[in-house]
């Protein structure tokens, strides 16, 4: 009797294919969210999928519901001006400036971000932060530049780290806050 080697041809195949649909579903469950933002590095403010993969990744304060962006990047000095509804006169531009260091970290040629609310149906520009204020903050606390923060995915955890942390000190506040009142 011959034997046919069909059934451990199919077998085999079978491993495989389940071994690998175990991998990538590992690989994709372990993606952090420094993993999520680096991957949308880019040189160029005028990169548009890269810059709103970046900005969609954000955790914009609660109070203010991130609404669109637009791109400056027809002349320099190239920015970014970033969409917003709630209440003008509540805005704490320091709650972005954790934001901002993010994208001045991840796009490499933006020199400054404008803030803008919708309250009303009346947009209000509540302030621009510019690369050189951001700096300021990220060498005092961090050490480094944006640009060195963004120039490896090693450097870039830390200020990612330091976000979560801060972020998430901001909403244990606030969760107090409303307890209190």
């Amino acid at each position: 009797m011959k034997k046919s080697g069909k059934p451990l041809v199919v077998s085999l195949i079978l491993i495989i294919l389940c071994t690998s649909f175990l991998i990538g579903y590992e690989t994709k469950k372990e993606k952090t969210l420094v993993d999520e933002l680096y991957s949308y590095k880019t040189k160029y403010v005028g990169d548009n999928s890269k810059v709103g993969g970046i900005v969609s990744k954000l955790e914009f304060p609660k109070e203010y519901s991130y609404k669109s962006m637009e791109i400056l990047s027809k002349e320099e000095p190239y920015g970014l001006k970033l969409y917003f509804n709630g209440n003008a006169n509540e805005v704490n531009i320091d709650d972005f400036k954790l934001d901002s260091a993010i994208l001045f970290s991840l796009i490499d040629n933006l020199d400054h971000i404008i803030y803008i609310v919708e309250d009303d149906g009346e947009e209000i520009e509540i302030e621009t932060i510019t690369r050189a204020n951001i700096d300021s903050i990220t060498i005092s606390v961090l050490g480094m530049r944006t640009s060195e923060l963004g120039s490896s995915k090693n450097k870039f955890t830390k200020l990612v780290e330091f976000y979560e942390e801060v972020k998430n000190e901001i909403e244990e506040e606030k969760e107090d806050t409303s307890q209190i009142i």
